[in-house]
């Protein structure tokens, strides 16, 4: 009887273990299928991306794209190809884009009867700054390209190449007109004299493709004009601001800001959507930062010569934008000088009147004899 249950015992431990080893060559089996799964869909999406890449190239600018179009197509075949981009915050964008694509007549029609400010800058520029202090004084209202941060992280995190990422961008420019065509048709013959202000749009997406896509050798005024000239179906601001700051001034600023806020300056200078690739244009740290490794000093930061020279190319592109009228102001100055400044600009515009401030009539005064003269009640 003994020997029977230890010879029972001794298959069961055989059945147990040819269980556990069917097991690890089932998950082996399904991890090899899983490999090889990814493996096509990455060739597939990279096959796909390199197609993308080499046809779309719009004056001369790889990755620049001049229409709501052009950059709707790009981003729908970037979702039909690659799986990384089929989650649920990612497909709720892509309906708002629809829902932008069906209304894109009325974006067509442009800011008809709007006032409509766009604050431009490098990083560190002081453009929040000066927005918030519009915005108190003014009571305008704000928007942004980008108002879809969520979805611009998990694009970022799929690595999508440059061609996708600044199709993203563009797209938000249309999502941020519509926005204010939205309200605007929404709250009527209200909104006539209301100040919207956009924090970022065309100049600085066109500006960054360009400078990330076209040789440091290649004189930007060499490109065709036509490069720099606004999109026709994205509508024209009323005016657009753009702030200049010597690189020196917005590194101390880049520097403090993060020594309030607690981030690592510099550490999200260069962000990766692309193996063996360099920066994403919709991000504003897609920018070289104005700073490197060994350039923080007692007191603050100095920029190296690199950052500086990029820096003004990207400046220089920022000045070849044309379509709306655009001033140029200079942000070294106080919070307070630049936006004086700024209010005198839009007061030239017309997209601001200054309260009227009634003057104070002087008091009559009568004779009150011994008592001399005394205000009139």
């Amino acid at each position: 009887m003994f020997f029977v249950e230890r010879l029972s015992g001794y298959f069961a431990g055989l059945s147990v273990e040819k269980a556990i080893i069917n097991d690890q060559k089932s998950n082996e089996k399904s991890k090899n299928i899983l490999q090889i799964k990814e493996k096509n869909e990455f060739d597939v999406r990279s096959s796909m991306y390199t197609a993308l890449s080499s046809v779309i190239s719009s004056h001369s600018v790889p990755s620049l794209v001049k229409s709501l179009d052009s950059a709707l197509l790009i981003l729908r075949i970037a979702k039909s190809v690659d799986q990384r981009l089929c989650t649920p915050e990612i497909d709720e964008f892509y309906e708002y884009l629809n829902e932008v694509e069906r209304n894109s007549t009325l974006i067509r029609q442009g800011f008809v009867g709007l006032k409509v400010l766009c604050i431009e800058g490098l990083e560190g520029s002081g453009k929040s700054t000066l927005i918030d202090g519009l915005v108190t004084k003014t009571g305008a209202i704000t928007t942004e390209n980008n108002n879809s941060a969520d979805v611009q992280k998990q694009f970022i995190d799929a690595k999508v190449p440059e061609i996708v990422a600044t199709a993203l961008a563009f797209a938000l420019n249309y999502c941020c007109a519509y926005q204010i065509v939205m309200m605007a048709t929404q709250a009527g013959t209200d909104m006539g004299n209301k100040l919207f202000i956009i924090k970022k749009f065309h100049h600085f997406v066109c500006s960054r493709t360009i400078c990330d896509n076209v040789s440091t050798n290649t004189d930007l005024k060499s490109l065709p004009a036509s490069a720099f000239v606004w999109p026709m179906d994205l509508p024209e601001p009323t005016l657009v601001i753009f702030l200049m700051a010597d690189t020196n001034c917005r590194v101390q600023r880049i520097f403090q800001r993060d020594k309030i806020t607690g981030d690592k300056m510099g550490s999200s200078s260069h962000l990766p959507f692309q193996e063996g690739s360099s920066h994403l244009p919709f991000q504003e740290s897609s920018s070289h930062l104005p700073f490197q490794e060994g350039s923080i000093v007692e007191g603050g930061v100095v920029a190296c010569e690199e950052d500086i020279g990029h820096d003004n190319r990207v400046t220089e592109a920022y000045s070849l934008v044309t379509g709306p009228p655009t001033i140029g102001l200079d942000a070294s100055l106080s919070a307070e000088d630049v936006l004086t400044s700024a209010l005198e600009a839009c007061e030239e515009f017309d997209i601001y009147t200054p309260p009227v401030i009634p003057k104070k009539k002087p008091s009559k005064r009568i004779s009150m004899g011994i008592y001399g003269e005394f205000p009139m009640c």
